[in-house]
């Protein structure tokens, strides 16, 4: 059995990381038979210690990410200048003049429970619709 070169083995799965499908694809080959004439399987590499390599390694400490606040949520209305925005919904779902998008943006605010309202950006393209198709009565 030869002893594998970890190096060298590092040097070549560093070449997967290219571009080029040949060179990733020779590269995995070479690879791979370097484990094969040390006698080794991916998974010994990675998951357990040959007795040739010595004794097994602790695996490094495991990293956290870095602790991150969440982003403050957008408020929430459910009325903007004095329109209510169930009603708004309901008057676009039965106007018949949407396009698709539109009228999928539209259902997914009336999916929404009603208690919580919508952002300031969903009521920038919900007003932004019904002016375009002259349901709005702000």
């Amino acid at each position: 059995m030869s002893m594998l070169d970890r190096v060298k083995l590092a040097q070549i799965c560093e070449m997967m990381r290219s571009d080029s499908d040949n060179e990733r694809t020779v590269a995995a080959r070479m690879a791979t038979d370097m484990l094969r004439r040390s006698r080794m399987s991916w998974t010994d590499l990675i998951v357990t210690s040959t007795p040739a390599d010595g004794p097994p390694e602790s695996p490094p400490p495991a990293r956290r990410p870095p602790t991150r606040q969440p982003p403050d949520k957008p408020p929430r209305t459910q009325k903007y200048k004095g329109v209510d925005g169930q009603q708004l919904v309901a008057d676009l779902l039965r106007h018949r003049g949407l396009s698709s998008w539109e009228a999928m943006f539209v259902k997914t605010l009336k999916q929404q429970n009603p208690l919580f309202g919508f952002t300031d950006q969903q009521w920038q393209v919900l007003k932004d619709v019904a002016l375009r198709h002259g349901r709005w009565r702000g």
